[in-house]
Protein backbone atom coordinates (compact mmCIF):
# COMPACT_ATOMS: atom_id res chain seq x y z
CA UNK A 1 0.00 0.00 0.00
CA UNK A 2 1.30 3.55 -0.55
CA UNK A 3 2.05 5.67 2.28
CA UNK A 4 -0.75 8.30 2.06
CA UNK A 5 -1.34 11.42 3.77
CA UNK A 6 -3.59 14.13 3.25
CA UNK A 7 -2.48 16.22 6.78
CA UNK A 8 -0.55 19.66 6.44
CA UNK A 9 3.24 18.97 6.97
CA UNK A 10 5.71 20.16 9.69
CA UNK A 11 7.89 23.54 8.91
CA UNK A 12 10.68 23.23 7.70
CA UNK A 13 10.65 19.47 6.85
CA UNK A 14 13.80 17.81 4.80
CA UNK A 15 13.90 15.51 2.01
CA UNK A 16 17.04 14.19 -0.18
CA UNK A 17 14.62 14.12 -2.99
CA UNK A 18 11.06 15.38 -3.53
CA UNK A 19 8.97 14.46 -6.66
CA UNK A 20 6.61 16.99 -7.51
CA UNK A 21 2.93 15.50 -9.25
CA UNK A 22 1.83 11.71 -8.72
CA UNK A 23 0.90 11.05 -12.52
CA UNK A 24 2.56 8.42 -14.20
CA UNK A 25 5.94 9.94 -14.54
CA UNK A 26 6.13 10.91 -10.41
CA UNK A 27 5.43 7.66 -9.28
CA UNK A 28 7.17 5.95 -12.02
CA UNK A 29 10.34 7.86 -10.83
CA UNK A 30 9.48 7.18 -7.16
CA UNK A 31 9.44 3.29 -8.25
CA UNK A 32 12.69 3.26 -9.48
CA UNK A 33 14.30 4.99 -6.25
CA UNK A 34 12.33 2.53 -4.23
CA UNK A 35 13.77 -0.43 -5.96
CA UNK A 36 17.01 0.67 -4.92
CA UNK A 37 16.19 1.40 -1.27
CA UNK A 38 15.78 5.36 -1.57
CA UNK A 39 12.27 6.85 -0.75
CA UNK A 40 11.38 10.19 -2.01
CA UNK A 41 8.35 12.32 -0.99
CA UNK A 42 5.74 12.84 -3.93
CA UNK A 43 3.82 15.56 -3.28
CA UNK A 44 0.39 16.30 -5.37
CA UNK A 45 -2.41 18.62 -5.44
CA UNK A 46 -4.92 16.57 -5.93
CA UNK A 47 -7.05 14.44 -3.71
CA UNK A 48 -5.84 11.51 -5.88
CA UNK A 49 -3.00 10.11 -7.74
CA UNK A 50 -2.31 9.11 -11.07
CA UNK A 51 -2.93 12.83 -12.60
CA UNK A 52 -4.85 11.95 -15.85
CA UNK A 53 -5.43 8.05 -15.56
CA UNK A 54 -8.22 8.56 -13.45
CA UNK A 55 -11.11 6.39 -12.62
CA UNK A 56 -14.06 8.68 -11.12
CA UNK A 57 -17.51 7.23 -9.52
CA UNK A 58 -20.52 9.25 -10.35
CA UNK A 59 -24.21 7.85 -9.77
CA UNK A 60 -23.26 4.45 -9.01
CA UNK A 61 -21.30 4.09 -12.17
CA UNK A 62 -17.44 4.19 -13.50
CA UNK A 63 -16.07 6.30 -15.52
CA UNK A 64 -12.17 6.37 -17.16
CA UNK A 65 -12.36 10.18 -17.19
CA UNK A 66 -8.88 10.90 -18.89
CA UNK A 67 -7.25 7.98 -20.80
CA UNK A 68 -9.04 5.32 -22.40
CA UNK A 69 -6.16 2.97 -23.14
CA UNK A 70 -2.66 2.92 -23.76
CA UNK A 71 -0.59 1.38 -26.53
CA UNK A 72 3.38 0.17 -26.55
CA UNK A 73 5.98 0.55 -28.69
CA UNK A 74 8.83 -0.07 -27.04
CA UNK A 75 10.48 -3.13 -25.61
CA UNK A 76 10.76 -1.82 -21.72
CA UNK A 77 7.58 -0.63 -21.26
CA UNK A 78 6.69 -4.04 -22.85
CA UNK A 79 8.54 -5.61 -19.82
CA UNK A 80 6.09 -2.87 -17.38
CA UNK A 81 3.07 -3.99 -19.29
CA UNK A 82 3.70 -7.64 -19.33
CA UNK A 83 4.40 -7.64 -15.03
CA UNK A 84 1.31 -4.99 -14.54
CA UNK A 85 -1.01 -8.18 -16.81
CA UNK A 86 0.86 -10.54 -14.81
CA UNK A 87 -0.03 -8.69 -11.68
CA UNK A 88 -3.84 -8.58 -12.62
CA UNK A 89 -4.17 -4.93 -13.05
CA UNK A 90 -4.14 -4.61 -17.35
CA UNK A 91 -5.19 -6.29 -19.76
CA UNK A 92 -5.43 -6.33 -23.54
CA UNK A 93 -8.74 -4.46 -24.00
CA UNK A 94 -8.84 -4.10 -28.30
CA UNK A 95 -6.73 -4.09 -31.71
CA UNK A 96 -8.92 -1.08 -32.89
CA UNK A 97 -11.71 1.02 -32.19
CA UNK A 98 -14.93 1.60 -35.02
CA UNK A 99 -15.72 5.55 -36.27
CA UNK A 100 -19.31 6.97 -35.88
CA UNK A 101 -20.44 5.04 -39.08
CA UNK A 102 -19.27 1.26 -37.53
CA UNK A 103 -16.13 0.87 -39.81
CA UNK A 104 -13.28 -0.30 -38.02
CA UNK A 105 -9.71 0.65 -38.36
CA UNK A 106 -7.86 -2.04 -39.09
CA UNK A 107 -6.71 -4.41 -36.64
CA UNK A 108 -2.67 -3.73 -35.64
CA UNK A 109 -1.20 -3.18 -32.16
CA UNK A 110 -3.06 -4.51 -28.81
CA UNK A 111 -4.64 -0.96 -27.11
CA UNK A 112 -4.51 -1.75 -23.27
CA UNK A 113 -6.72 -0.95 -20.17
CA UNK A 114 -6.73 -1.37 -16.65
CA UNK A 115 -8.90 -4.42 -15.44
CA UNK A 116 -11.19 -2.41 -12.90
CA UNK A 117 -10.10 1.42 -14.48
CA UNK A 118 -7.00 2.97 -15.84
CA UNK A 119 -6.34 4.15 -12.42
CA UNK A 120 -5.09 0.74 -12.06
CA UNK A 121 -1.56 2.12 -13.20
CA UNK A 122 -1.15 4.40 -10.98
CA UNK A 123 -2.04 2.06 -8.14
CA UNK A 124 -0.02 -0.38 -9.21
CA UNK A 125 3.27 2.22 -9.23
CA UNK A 126 2.39 3.77 -6.03
CA UNK A 127 2.58 0.73 -3.76
CA UNK A 128 5.03 1.64 -1.21
CA UNK A 129 5.81 5.61 -1.84
CA UNK A 130 5.70 8.30 0.33
CA UNK A 131 2.74 10.56 -1.15
CA UNK A 132 0.79 13.66 0.40
CA UNK A 133 -2.39 14.63 -1.37
CA UNK A 134 -3.97 17.77 -1.33
CA UNK A 135 -0.52 19.31 -1.42
CA UNK A 136 -0.21 22.30 -3.54
CA UNK A 137 3.62 23.98 -4.09
CA UNK A 138 3.17 27.15 -4.42
CA UNK A 139 7.21 28.05 -5.04
CA UNK A 140 10.60 26.18 -5.47
CA UNK A 141 13.41 28.29 -5.23
CA UNK A 142 17.29 27.62 -4.48
CA UNK A 143 18.84 27.68 -0.90
CA UNK A 144 22.43 27.29 -0.22
CA UNK A 145 23.03 23.62 -2.61
CA UNK A 146 19.04 22.80 -1.68
CA UNK A 147 15.53 23.29 -3.09
CA UNK A 148 13.21 25.13 -0.60
CA UNK A 149 9.83 24.02 -1.41
CA UNK A 150 7.02 26.84 -0.71
CA UNK A 151 3.78 24.96 -0.07
CA UNK A 152 0.34 26.49 0.17
CA UNK A 153 -0.48 25.63 3.82
CA UNK A 154 2.87 27.70 4.63
CA UNK A 155 5.03 24.50 5.08
CA UNK A 156 8.68 24.76 3.86
CA UNK A 157 10.63 21.95 3.07
CA UNK A 158 13.98 21.63 1.81
CA UNK A 159 15.40 18.74 -0.84
CA UNK A 160 18.80 17.86 -2.41
CA UNK A 161 17.02 17.11 -5.37
CA UNK A 162 13.53 18.12 -6.87
CA UNK A 163 11.86 16.26 -9.83
CA UNK A 164 9.00 18.42 -11.41
CA UNK A 165 6.56 16.29 -13.09
CA UNK A 166 3.26 18.29 -13.75
CA UNK A 167 2.61 19.40 -17.73
CA UNK A 168 5.79 21.58 -18.48
CA UNK A 169 3.93 25.18 -18.30
CA UNK A 170 2.85 24.37 -14.85
CA UNK A 171 6.24 22.99 -13.36
CA UNK A 172 7.85 26.11 -14.69
CA UNK A 173 5.38 28.35 -13.33
CA UNK A 174 6.24 27.15 -9.71
CA UNK A 175 10.02 28.35 -10.00
CA UNK A 176 10.20 31.72 -8.35
CA UNK A 177 11.10 35.18 -10.59
CA UNK A 178 14.72 35.21 -9.07
CA UNK A 179 15.36 31.57 -10.71
CA UNK A 180 13.41 32.32 -13.54
CA UNK A 181 15.31 34.73 -14.43
CA UNK A 182 18.62 33.20 -13.61
CA UNK A 183 18.70 30.11 -15.10
CA UNK A 184 16.80 31.76 -18.52
CA UNK A 185 19.23 30.31 -20.78
CA UNK A 186 18.70 26.47 -19.14
CA UNK A 187 15.22 26.86 -19.07
CA UNK A 188 14.16 28.20 -22.81
CA UNK A 189 14.25 24.91 -24.49
CA UNK A 190 11.52 23.84 -21.98
CA UNK A 191 9.03 26.72 -22.80
CA UNK A 192 7.89 25.75 -26.34
CA UNK A 193 5.78 22.89 -25.13
CA UNK A 194 2.03 23.20 -25.30
CA UNK A 195 -1.25 21.37 -24.26
CA UNK A 196 -4.81 20.78 -25.83
CA UNK A 197 -7.09 21.09 -23.39
CA UNK A 198 -10.24 18.60 -23.11
CA UNK A 199 -13.48 18.77 -21.46
CA UNK A 200 -13.74 15.15 -20.44
CA UNK A 201 -17.84 14.26 -19.24
CA UNK A 202 -19.31 11.72 -17.23
CA UNK A 203 -22.51 10.37 -18.55
CA UNK A 204 -25.53 8.03 -17.01
CA UNK A 205 -27.96 6.51 -19.33
CA UNK A 206 -31.23 5.11 -18.12
CA UNK A 207 -30.37 1.79 -20.25
CA UNK A 208 -27.60 0.68 -23.03
CA UNK A 209 -25.79 2.90 -24.75
CA UNK A 210 -26.17 1.12 -27.89
CA UNK A 211 -22.40 0.96 -28.99
CA UNK A 212 -21.43 -2.02 -29.45
CA UNK A 213 -18.27 -4.11 -28.84
CA UNK A 214 -15.56 -2.97 -27.76
CA UNK A 215 -17.24 -0.31 -26.45
CA UNK A 216 -15.74 3.06 -27.78
CA UNK A 217 -15.69 4.72 -30.91
CA UNK A 218 -13.73 7.44 -32.40
CA UNK A 219 -16.51 10.38 -33.17
CA UNK A 220 -14.16 12.99 -34.34
CA UNK A 221 -16.78 15.75 -34.46
CA UNK A 222 -17.25 19.21 -34.37
CA UNK A 223 -18.70 18.99 -30.60
CA UNK A 224 -17.88 15.28 -29.66
CA UNK A 225 -14.55 13.09 -30.59
CA UNK A 226 -14.75 9.93 -28.01
CA UNK A 227 -17.05 7.90 -26.58
CA UNK A 228 -16.70 4.77 -24.62
CA UNK A 229 -19.24 2.27 -22.73
CA UNK A 230 -17.40 1.52 -19.62
CA UNK A 231 -19.91 -1.15 -18.73
CA UNK A 232 -19.04 -2.93 -22.30
CA UNK A 233 -15.48 -2.24 -21.82
CA UNK A 234 -16.10 -3.82 -18.16
CA UNK A 235 -15.45 -1.63 -15.76
CA UNK A 236 -18.85 -0.49 -14.74
CA UNK A 237 -21.01 -4.07 -14.27
CA UNK A 238 -23.61 -2.45 -12.23
CA UNK A 239 -24.57 0.81 -14.37
CA UNK A 240 -24.41 2.26 -17.46
CA UNK A 241 -21.85 4.25 -17.91
CA UNK A 242 -20.53 6.41 -20.98
CA UNK A 243 -17.39 8.89 -21.01
CA UNK A 244 -17.64 11.56 -23.47
CA UNK A 245 -14.43 14.00 -24.19
CA UNK A 246 -15.31 16.80 -26.55
CA UNK A 247 -13.62 18.11 -29.50
CA UNK A 248 -10.19 20.14 -29.35
CA UNK A 249 -11.74 22.97 -31.11
CA UNK A 250 -14.98 22.90 -28.37
CA UNK A 251 -12.65 22.07 -25.57
CA UNK A 252 -10.69 25.41 -26.47
CA UNK A 253 -13.40 27.60 -27.50
CA UNK A 254 -14.78 27.03 -24.11
CA UNK A 255 -12.05 26.58 -21.91
CA UNK A 256 -13.50 29.42 -19.51
CA UNK A 257 -17.21 29.01 -19.94
CA UNK A 258 -18.81 28.01 -16.78
CA UNK A 259 -19.33 24.16 -16.54
CA UNK A 260 -22.81 24.10 -16.15
CA UNK A 261 -23.03 25.61 -19.92
CA UNK A 262 -20.67 23.00 -20.96
CA UNK A 263 -22.50 20.48 -19.32
CA UNK A 264 -26.02 21.52 -21.00
CA UNK A 265 -24.13 22.24 -24.70
CA UNK A 266 -22.41 18.76 -24.58
CA UNK A 267 -25.91 16.82 -23.25
CA UNK A 268 -27.81 17.97 -26.49
CA UNK A 269 -24.68 16.88 -28.75
CA UNK A 270 -24.78 13.54 -27.22
CA UNK A 271 -28.11 12.98 -27.41
CA UNK A 272 -28.14 11.61 -30.81
CA UNK A 273 -25.38 9.17 -30.32
CA UNK A 274 -26.78 7.43 -27.54
CA UNK A 275 -29.84 5.03 -27.39
CA UNK A 276 -31.26 5.80 -24.23
CA UNK A 277 -31.58 9.08 -22.28
CA UNK A 278 -29.46 10.82 -19.92
CA UNK A 279 -29.98 11.06 -16.92
CA UNK A 280 -27.19 13.49 -15.30
CA UNK A 281 -23.69 14.26 -16.72
CA UNK A 282 -20.82 15.92 -14.92
CA UNK A 283 -18.42 17.73 -16.73
CA UNK A 284 -14.60 17.50 -16.32
CA UNK A 285 -11.77 19.88 -17.59
CA UNK A 286 -8.65 18.92 -18.31
CA UNK A 287 -6.52 22.03 -18.99
CA UNK A 288 -3.89 20.14 -19.98
CA UNK A 289 -4.97 17.30 -22.12
CA UNK A 290 -2.23 16.08 -24.00
CA UNK A 291 0.97 17.78 -25.49
CA UNK A 292 0.36 19.51 -29.01
CA UNK A 293 4.39 18.74 -29.20
CA UNK A 294 6.92 16.72 -27.43
CA UNK A 295 10.84 17.28 -26.75
CA UNK A 296 13.21 14.99 -28.49
CA UNK A 297 14.51 14.06 -24.96
CA UNK A 298 14.15 10.98 -21.43
CA UNK A 299 14.25 14.25 -19.28
CA UNK A 300 15.47 17.53 -18.37
CA UNK A 301 18.15 18.64 -16.24
CA UNK A 302 19.06 22.04 -14.67
CA UNK A 303 22.59 21.87 -12.82
CA UNK A 304 21.81 25.03 -10.60
CA UNK A 305 23.38 25.17 -6.60
CA UNK A 306 21.09 21.87 -6.20
CA UNK A 307 19.71 19.27 -9.29
CA UNK A 308 16.17 20.20 -10.77
CA UNK A 309 15.07 17.88 -13.21
CA UNK A 310 11.89 17.50 -15.62
CA UNK A 311 10.13 14.61 -16.62
CA UNK A 312 6.52 13.80 -18.31
CA UNK A 313 4.59 13.33 -21.00
CA UNK A 314 6.30 16.10 -22.77
CA UNK A 315 9.13 14.04 -23.65
CA UNK A 316 9.90 10.41 -24.67
CA UNK A 317 7.19 10.83 -27.14
CA UNK A 318 4.21 11.66 -25.05
CA UNK A 319 1.25 9.74 -24.30
CA UNK A 320 1.17 7.30 -21.45
CA UNK A 321 3.73 5.45 -22.80
CA UNK A 322 6.22 8.58 -23.15
CA UNK A 323 5.62 9.49 -19.59
CA UNK A 324 6.15 6.40 -17.94
CA UNK A 325 9.67 5.77 -19.47
CA UNK A 326 10.13 9.82 -18.98
CA UNK A 327 10.24 9.19 -15.49
CA UNK A 328 11.61 5.82 -14.97
CA UNK A 329 14.98 7.44 -17.11
CA UNK A 330 14.63 10.68 -14.32
CA UNK A 331 14.50 7.82 -11.42
CA UNK A 332 17.86 6.20 -12.90
CA UNK A 333 19.56 9.43 -13.16
CA UNK A 334 18.65 10.28 -9.61
CA UNK A 335 19.57 6.84 -8.19
CA UNK A 336 22.54 6.87 -10.29
CA UNK A 337 23.51 10.39 -9.21
CA UNK A 338 23.24 9.40 -5.73
CA UNK A 339 25.06 6.12 -5.89
CA UNK A 340 28.02 8.54 -6.82
CA UNK A 341 27.41 11.08 -4.72
CA UNK A 342 27.69 8.34 -1.68
CA UNK A 343 30.76 6.54 -3.09
CA UNK A 344 32.18 9.76 -3.53
CA UNK A 345 31.96 10.90 0.42
CA UNK A 346 33.13 7.87 1.55
CA UNK A 347 36.10 7.77 -0.20
CA UNK A 348 39.73 8.73 1.83
CA UNK A 349 40.73 12.32 1.20
CA UNK A 350 44.67 11.41 -0.13
CA UNK A 351 46.85 8.48 -0.81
Amino acid sequence: MARISQHQLPHDEYHGVVIVGAGLSGLSAARILLEHDMQPLVLERESHAGGRCMTAVHNGGAYDMGAQFFTVRRPEFQHWTDAWIGAGAVREWTRGFPDISGISERASHPRYCGVAGMSALPDALAKGAQIRLNTSVKRISEGRACWLIDVENGTRIKADIVLLTPPLPAALRLISDENTWRMGALLLPLTGVEYVPCIAAAVALDGPSGLSAPGAIRVDGAVVAWLTDNQIKGISPDAPAVTAHASRAFSERHRDTPLDVVEKLLAEALARFLKSPITSLSAYRWDYGIPANTLQKNFYLVEGRAPLYFAGDAFCGGQIEGATLSGIAAGKAITERLRLSKNTAGRPVGG
